[in-house]
């Protein structure tokens, strides 16, 4: 079987969504492949920069009932360096710096806006191979048992690199940033 699009992102997370859903809305046919959409499991906090709300937005994936955080402010220092910036969200005129959500809303809203728009999602599908040609993409997975094929002009790879690693047609180059984020929830006892 064989199912042929613009686009086949792999991945179903907030990155392949919402990359899925600015190309369906630019005109693109689009094919989402998810081992387990959704990921009930995942309980992860994300912190968003303000800009991808404006982005989530645009694309109709951040409605007013999102259970969203505001950063209001944002302590920028280096270890055993000299100084610090305190950036406050109202000397930029912006109502937050970045918001923090769980990872479960976020896809909910993301899958929600996909199905309202028509967007092709995959979900149980486990890639097995990725091969190019100089005019062509072929993406070989299993669904419910049965191997398919999506033939395509563009394969976005979108998974975290944890399971097409494995594949010897997809390259990741990691690279150390020397960067630490911290990102807590912090819940105390009494008021």
């Amino acid at each position: 079987m064989s199912l042929d699009a613009d686009i086949v992102v792999i991945g179903g997370g907030p990155i392949g969504l919402a990359f899925a859903l600015a190309a369906h809305a630019q005109g693109r046919r689009v094919i989402v492949l998810e081992a387990n959409i959704g990921a009930a499991s995942d309980t992860r906090t994300l912190a968003l920069a303000a800009g991808s709300r404006l982005i989530l937005s645009d694309l109709g994936a951040w409605p007013h009932d999102l259970p969203a955080t505001p950063i209001n402010t944002i302590h920028v220092t280096q270890r055993g360096g000299f100084g610090q910036s305190i950036l406050h969200a109202q000397e930029f005129g912006v109502p937050a710096l970045g918001y923090t959500l769980s990872y479960r809303a976020l896809v909910t809203a993301l899958l929600e806006q996909a199905e309202r728009c028509g967007l092709t999602i995959t979900d149980g599908a486990t890639v097995n191979q990725v091969t190019t040609s100089s005019d062509q993409g072929n993406v070989t997975y299993v669904r419910n048992g049965v191997e398919q094929i999506s033939n395509t002009k563009l394969i976005v790879v979108a998974d975290g690199g944890r399971s097409l690693t494995q594949l010897p047609s997809i390259k990741i180059e990691e690279k150390d940033y020397g960067q630490i984020a911290l990102l807590a929830r912090v819940s105390s006892d009494r008021p």
